[in-house]
């Protein structure tokens, strides 16, 4: 199983997978250049995105299929993600969650005031219109 990018044929299977987890479906085939996927013999069973903002990214849209979690799958989107992130500038990466506080927790995101998010996450449309006002801010050093 490796992680690679994202091609336009994966864009139904991530959606169909967000939507398993009741996570927002809209920009993801406008930004599907900045996802990855991860594959195994029975088709796609993880993806996550970033937005880049300049000197911040917004990652995105993680899913892992339920029954892959728990076996290092998230772990390895998320290296990926965060990789990318650096290579492309970024020096903080924020993310809005409902459910995974503490997988991103133990990567070293930390809560972070709405309040205090720079205006390019503020003003992006997972932070105004996706993600609920319930979903926390979390950040890290890049």
């Amino acid at each position: 199983m490796e992680v690679r990018g994202a091609e336009p044929t994966d864009l139904g299977k991530i959606e169909e997978l967000l939507e398993k987890e009741d996570l927002p479906t809209s920009g993801v085939k406008e930004q599907l250049l900045n996802f990855v996927v991860l594959d195994s013999d029975a088709g796609l069973i993880g993806a996550g995105g970033l937005e880049l903002y300049g000197r911040e990214a917004l990652l995105r849209s993680l899913v892992v299929s339920r029954d892959n979690r728990g076996h290092g799958v998230g772990r390895r989107l998320c290296d990926r993600l965060e990789s990318k992130a650096r290579e492309q500038g970024a020096v903080e990466i924020y993310l809005l969650t409902e459910t995974a506080q503490e997988f991103f927790a133990h990567r070293g995101y930390v809560l972070t005031d709405r309040a205090e998010a720079p205006p390019s996450i503020r003003e992006c449309a997972e932070f105004v219109d996706l993600c609920p006002d319930s979903a926390v801010l979390m950040c890290r050093t890049a």
